[in-house]
């Protein structure tokens, strides 16, 4: 009874050893994925903006696997490939989302700065203004008084 379990695992076990060493069948889900995971990051506009190197990178790794594939390689070399094409689209993804947030931020900066600016220039000239008013008078009050002493 125990016997023929035995060998049943034994073959199963050959077998899942033998698998490693296959040429690739045909068809990886992990291509499939990689793919579309590519596809996603193409028609990213950020990606191409932001992440070019790092979508490049994916898009590299994943003809490799395609490659490989083709070319009768090793299932598990084909699926490793394509396993590493999809993290690197999905890096290129989050690069550029924290790239496009990191110049968004600078921006931002960029704008409240010379708004900053913008305001104090305003006062600036608000207070060269006041000054020359001030000055205006105190010409005004010396003139009076330079002519006061005349009309006596």
């Amino acid at each position: 009874m125990f016997g023929n379990n035995f060998a049943t695992l034994d073959i199963e076990l050959a077998m899942l050893a033998a698998s490693g060493c296959a040429t690739y069948p045909g068809r990886d889900p992990a291509l499939d994925d990689a793919r579309l995971s590519l596809n996603a990051a193409r028609s990213n506009p950020q990606v191409t903006m932001y992440a070019a190197v790092e979508f490049d990178q994916a898009a590299a790794t994943l003809r490799q696997a395609d490659d490989l594939a083709a070319n009768g390689g090793r299932y598990n070399d084909v699926h490793e490939l394509a396993v590493l094409a999809n993290q690197r689209a999905a890096t290129a993804q989050n690069v550029a989302r924290l790239r496009s947030e990191q110049a968004a931020l600078v921006a931002q900066r960029t704008a409240s700065d010379a708004r900053i600016q913008a305001d104090v220039s305003q006062r600036q000239a608000t207070m060269a203004q006041m000054q020359a008013t001030e000055a205006q008078r105190q010409a005004e009050q010396a003139q009076r008084l330079a002519a006061a002493p005349a009309a006596y």
